[in-house]
């Protein structure tokens, strides 16, 4: 039985005489072999004995259990029931009490956390701690088993009521976290619960991650795996006029590997307003419609060594400024990936068919689709909590993701931990895409803007000289002070993100198109045909 409230709970029972002659009776404690006496000090009877009892006569015994004295646990006793009849009349019966009154879950437990990308040296976690017990908390505590100066608890012991929850706060000072060995980066915490009559109640939740330390009898610990900056942050960016094959083309020290499929791209020139940032594009003209693997590109360093290490917990974002002339068949393409033996993701432009699909897991949505160019990112990471490996697709720089993946179904792509591109495998389908850039980074799973804070921007900010010609045909002219006008937001408290086509305009980069950028225009502005050359009021 499990008392609630907690105190003492009954058991009653009923002794009937079915004979024809009157007995005595006795009930006594015993332990499992059914005759060795034994005291249960939770257990009491009332009455344990009887004279005379009539046939057809019956008599009630009360068997009262008490928690106010134990712990959490299953209790087992045995009461053994017999007569003065000759043989006596026997009968065996066993009770289990199980406790529950002063019980804790911690509700999210972590196994590691992650250390900040920036300049920030502390970062603070969150657990919850719940009262799934029947006991009313009259206070609760977390310690430390180890004190690790790099790690500092806080909470407010309260009174907290059955099935509600309370809070407490791991902050993690990263400058004093060690960098050596990743058994120094281990804490244990223990979490506590006391309840009415005094009684306490450590935290269930096991050792977790690959921690050895072994627990004491009774004490369970949640268990964190602190890393520092680890992985490396790599960013890759590739700029699309040159093969991606070639060395540097991902940036100093980086290129892109084939390794699915076959080469079918090619740089083309691809300027004009809206067009290719600098003029150039890497073109993929997928007509194989065989059902064969396409051409997939994977990171790398110029050696041909893994360019990266994915941690699913820190997750990876990886973006391109694409269009897509046509697009048919089943839409199977992989054209962004983040390759990982876990949170592997995948994202599909279909342009001018209105498609959105995260090829991974096969989940698509429909929107306003063109065969112009559109920003197509895409992340993942496994966040330890309730929501699992979480895969978010976004278009245009939009910060609402157009498909939002909880709980997604671990995946794994490619031979390596890399980022991708290209035109995936499909059946029966092609495509023909033009890709402006492709960037990526394993230093976390960032939407639109939020790595900027962390590794700086993943979009081109240069890739116009001058950054107000619109239509880079080397002069600032009426033609571009057009692109501004329909670019011009004024100043805005709080802008939404500014598009990509417009983000040239932005020279104070705080997103919005304002007199500010006007002066800067004015500042940059040849007039028609008149080369423009650098200045100390236009420097770029």
């Amino acid at each position: 039985m499990d008392p609630n409230p907690p105190g003492s709970q009954s058991i009653n029972y009923t002794i009937t005489n079915v004979g024809g002659s009157p007995f005595n009776w006795t009930v006594t404690e015993v332990l499992s072999d059914g005759t060795t006496p034994n005291d249960y000090p939770w257990l009491t009877l009332n009455p344990s004995s009887g004279t005379s009892l009539a046939p057809s006569a019956s008599a009630p015994v009360t068997a009262t259990l008490n928690s106010s004295a134990l712990t959490a646990g299953v209790y087992s006793a045995y009461l053994r029931f017999s007569n003065n009849c000759s043989p006596p009349a026997v009968d065996i019966r066993r009770i289990d009490f199980t406790v529950i009154g002063c019980s804790i879950e911690v509700q999210e437990p972590r196994v590691r956390f992650v250390g900040p990308c920036n300049t920030s040296n502390t970062t603070t976690e969150v657990f919850t701690i719940k009262n799934n017990g029947s006991a009313t908390w009259t206070g609760f505590d977390a310690q430390e088993v180890t004190d690790d100066p790099w790690m500092t608890l806080s909470y407010t012991s309260s009174s907290v009521a059955q099935f509600s929850t309370a809070t407490v706060n791991a902050t993690i000072n990263w400058s004093q976290v060690p960098t050596g060995s990743e058994a120094d980066r281990y804490s244990r915490i223990r979490f506590r619960a006391t309840c009415d009559g005094g009684s306490t109640y450590v935290s269930d939740t096991p050792v977790g991650g690959d921690n050895t330390a072994t627990a004491a009898p009774g004490d369970n610990f949640e268990t964190v795996n602190v890393a520092d900056v680890v992985p490396p942050p790599v960013k890759v960016l590739y700029n699309g006029d040159v093969l991606p094959s070639i060395n540097n083309s991902g940036g100093a020290g980086y290129k892109f590997q084939l390794w699915e499929g076959t080469e079918q791209g090619s740089v083309v020139a691809d300027p004009g307003v809206g067009q290719a940032s600098d003029g150039f594009a890497y073109r993929i003209q997928d007509t194989n419609v065989s059902g064969a693997s396409k051409t997939k590109w994977q990171s790398v360093h110029n050696d041909d060594s893994p360019a990266m290490d994915i941690d699913p917990v820190r997750g990876a974002t990886v973006l391109a400024r694409v269009k897509v002339i046509s697009a048919t068949g089943s839409a199977f393409q992989s054209n962004l990936m983040i390759q990982d033996s876990t949170i592997a993701a995948s994202y599909h432009w279909g342009g001018p068919n209105n498609l959105v699909k995260e090829t991974q897991r096969d989940i698509s949505a429909t929107v306003a689709g063109d065969a112009n160019y559109h920003v197509i990112r895409v992340t993942s990471k496994d966040t330890q909590s309730s929501l699992g490996i979480v895969v978010k697709l976004y278009l245009d720089e939009n910060p609402t993701p157009v498909i939002t993946i909880p709980n997604a179904a671990p995946g794994g792509q490619g031979p390596i931990e890399a980022i991708g591109f290209g035109c995936g495998s499909s059946t029966f389908a092609s495509q023909d895409i033009y890709f402006d850039w492709v960037w990526g980074t394993n230093a976390g799973a960032f939407g639109p803007g939020e790595e900027v804070a962390c590794i700086g921007t993943l979009q081109c900010t240069e890739c116009r000289i001058p950054r107000v010609d619109a239509d880079e045909d080397n002069d600032v002219d009426m033609d571009d002070f057009a692109v501004f006008q329909r670019c011009y937001t004024g100043s805005l408290v709080s802008p939404p993100p500014v598009s990509y086509e417009c983000h040239w305009f932005d020279s104070d980069s705080d997103s919005d198109i304002d007199t500010v950028d006007f002066i800067h225009f004015v500042n940059c502005e040849t007039g028609a045909s008149v080369p423009w050359v650098t200045s100390a009021n236009c420097p770029n």
